[in-house]
Order: C-alpha cells, then structure tokens, then sequence
C-alpha cells in the first residue's frame, strides 16, 4: 500500500516536500499490530529511500527503517504507533526532546 505524506520539518537530512511511504499490507488486508495512518494527524517517521528488484531507488518513496520507526505527534508529543525499543524511548518526549535524541544518536549534537 502506498500513502502519500506532506513534509513539515526534517530532524536530520532530506526530505522531498511530498513523498510516498510504502506500508505492507492493502486496503482488505493489514499486519496485525501496524495502525493505519491518519488523514491530518502529524507523524515524526525514520526512513530509508525505498530500492526496487533491481537496486535503482524507487523516487520519492520511503519505508520506516523498523516497524517502530513511526512516531504520532499528539498533544506536541511524540506518541509510539508500534512497540520498539526506539518508539518506547521516544513516545512522551517533546518534539524537542526527540530532536535532541536523534542528534545525539547521530553524533550531531
């Protein structure tokens, strides 16, 4: 399934002003414990350019680097959508406070 998003901000690197997240899954079929998007909600997403069979990189169109790379903003704070170690040490934190761990964790702080 493919979902199309809007950039706001980037935490670290680039991003493409609309681009694409490919979920697995379709309409009539979803992986248990994967929460659909939604229209209007606010993400913070840790992604990797998505590469085709063939090795050429698929434009504009991402996966989340692990099931827990989904964070929805709720209340200006991050909120787990999937368990995981980086969700569960993110989800409660500030949009700030998850800049700050991002940088630190890239070295760039």
């Amino acid at each position: 399934m493919r979902i199309g998003l809007r950039t706001d901000d980037t935490l670290l690197g680039d991003a493409p002003a609309h681009f694409t997240i490919f979920k697995t899954g379709s309409q009539q079929l979803t992986v248990d414990d994967d929460p659909d998007y939604v229209v209007g909600a606010q993400y913070i997403l840790f992604l990797t350019p998505r590469i085709n069979g063939d090795g050429t990189e698929e434009p504009a169109t991402y996966l989340p680097v692990a099931p827990d790379g989904r964070l929805r903003l709720t209340n200006d704070a991050a909120q787990a959508s999937i368990d995981g170690p980086v969700a569960n040490e993110l989800s409660g934190r500030s949009i700030a406070e998850v800049e700050d761990a991002v940088a630190a964790a890239n070295g760039t702080n």
